[in-house]
């Protein structure tokens, strides 16, 4: 594609850029390349204002033309608004119809990741290998094991060519499961415990209305329930459960799978996550109006969080109180699924809670799981051109763990920027990791050649160290975070940071006093510690 077709008017001077975070207007020019919309204030000799906005961080645009000017207001997937004052109303015109153009592109291989040609020391499509990853969850069991059975992806398009089953179970019996499975995603082990307890995830089973039943589903899940008896957390509803048996889905019958309970969590669907969005975006837009905190509690999105840890949270005690085996289901398995088992292994797993350990669960259960990131992360929501596949499933994802880390400070090795930065490279990023909906879309296109991974940026020490957890303290126990509305905070930092009265720096600037103060504490330890043992060498002269 020819992108300089698409840009009617490349340059405009004397534009004036108002930036929503201090009202502060601007002047300058504003310029439009293939990938970028640049801002250059032209007010002074050391510019105050300097603007690189990916057209893939815009939401949505608004234009507005009074007399001979016009206005144009980008509202970016990070909910920040961003107003620019065009003296000429065709310039303002020209530049709003190419950047709605530059936005809306339909094919990811012409995002930036694919033009983007960057020199890297660590190549991050090599950190986390398949193989690898999956003997780190099975550990010395033998138990489970690692099928190729989906390698050529036509067993299920949305799963990776690996994946970790019971070696009881041949592949034969993966394959009959998966054509009793909604998109074909039959049970596979998400998380093994320490004490060997799994947690597998799958789409619902196709039961129908006739009560339809599959023998080989039945033993595959027979043979991981020995001695305890499993717990299916269905993440729907029983009524949701009902009407999708009348379109051939359904949940399993316990006649059955006789080794197996189920349980029911109601988690409203994926597909209503961008209504939600949109409303909290708009009581968000003013946090100093009467109302806004009924606007808040209207929105629903802090019911989704509190359903969403409610199970997660039933998942760790079936796990590791129970010592009952747990499959996580809804009906495709691919949204409020994947929200569930990471979630429970953030609560189980300390390795979760390291940068690596987070990054490799993310690659595991969300990227290699088949998380369709490219239908679901073309608009967060309150977008008015949003489409019934964009959903914010995984940004939901993110607020969870941030509402367990303001429980546990010290637990977590990275800080909140860290799950700000990754949100924001989920929908907009000039690295490739979050790039299609499934491994089989990213071999077609040749992603890890093309493309340069955004763990090559993250894990570098000299960029790593700003996301960083001055207080982190390793913790090897299981973590119950409260889900009490009182222990519920909205996330400021990620939808209010634009009426925020703080700086955007101050965050960092506290860290620093923080790590500062670490730093002190540990060097007074060791001088305790010295006179304590030279003390102690005195007493022993003495004697």
């Amino acid at each position: 594609m020819e992108f300089m077709e698409l840009i009617k008017t490349p340059k405009v001077d004397n534009v004036v850029f108002v930036r929503s975070f201090n009202r502060k207007k601007v002047t300058g020019t504003l310029c439009l390349t293939s990938h970028h919309l640049l801002f250059v204030d032209r007010s002074s000799i050391s510019p105050e204002e300097e603007l690189m906005i990916l057209y893939t961080s815009i939401e949505c645009l608004e234009k507005k033309v009074s007399g001979i000017a016009g206005d144009v207001t980008l509202r970016l997937k990070d909910f920040t608004l961003l107003k620019f004052k065009i003296p000429s109303q065709e310039d303002a015109l020209n530049v709003a119809d190419s950047v709605e153009k530059l936005s809306s592109l339909g094919s990811a291989t012409s995002y930036y990741p694919f033009f983007l040609n960057v020199e890297i020391l660590d190549d991050g499509w090599e950190r986390f290998r398949m193989q690898e990853e999956y003997n780190k969850i099975i550990g010395a069991s033998t138990d489970w094991r690692i099928s190729s059975v989906n390698q050529d992806y036509k067993v299920c398009r949305s799963y990776p060519s690996l994946v970790i089953v019971p070696s009881n179970c041949t592949d034969d019996m993966l394959r009959a499961s998966a054509g009793f499975r909604q998109i074909q995603r039959f049970p596979i082990l998400a998380y093994l415990h320490t004490n060997k307890i799994p947690i597998l995830r799958s789409s619902q089973p196709l039961t129908g209305s006739g009560g339809r039943r599959c023998k080989d589903d039945e033993k595959l899940l027979s043979v991981i329930a020995t001695g305890h008896k499993g717990t299916i957390v269905d993440t729907r509803s029983s009524m949701v459960v009902s009407s999708n048996k009348s379109k051939k889905g359904g949940g399993i019958e316990t006649d059955y799978y006789t080794h197996w309970r189920r349980t029911m969590h109601n988690i409203e669907k994926a597909t209503h996550l961008a209504d939600t969005i949109a409303r909290l975006y708009e009581a968000c837009s003013d946090t100093k109006a009467p109302n806004w905190l009924s606007k808040l509690e209207a929105s629903g999105w802090m019911r989704y969080i509190e359903s969403c840890l409610t199970a997660a949270l039933k998942v760790a005690v079936y796990v590791c109180k129970d010592n009952s085996p747990v499959l996580v289901h809804g009906e495709n398995g691919q949204d409020m699924t994947l929200v569930v088992t990471s979630l429970a292994q953030v609560l189980l797993d300390p390795s979760s809670r390291t940068v690596l350990g987070f990054e490799s669960l993310i690659m595991r259960d969300w990227i290699w799981a088949g998380y369709p990131f490219t239908k679901r992360h073309q608009r967060v929501g309150f977008a008015t051109n949003k489409r019934k596949e964009n959903s914010a499933t995984f940004l939901l994802f993110l607020d969870c763990v941030h509402q367990i880390m303001n429980q546990y400070g010290s637990t977590f090795e990275f800080n909140e920027n860290f799950l700000l930065v990754l949100f924001e490279h989920s929908y907009y990023s000039q690295y490739g990791t979050f790039l299609f909906d499934c491994e089989l879309q990213r071999e077609q296109s040749k992603l890890r050649q093309k493309t340069t991974s955004l763990w090559s940026y993250l894990n570098d020490e000299g960029v790593l160290a700003k996301y960083r957890n001055p207080l982190y303290e390793h913790n090897e126990q299981v973590l119950w975070p409260s889900v009490a509305p009182q222990s519920m905070q909205l996330w400021y930092s990620m939808f209010a940071k634009s009426t925020l009265s703080r700086g955007p720096d101050s965050k960092n600037e506290l860290d620093i006093v923080i790590t500062e103060t670490k730093k002190e504490n540990e060097e007074l330890k060791i001088k305790a510690r010295m006179l304590k043992e030279r003390y102690e060498e005195l007493l022993k002269q003495q004697a």
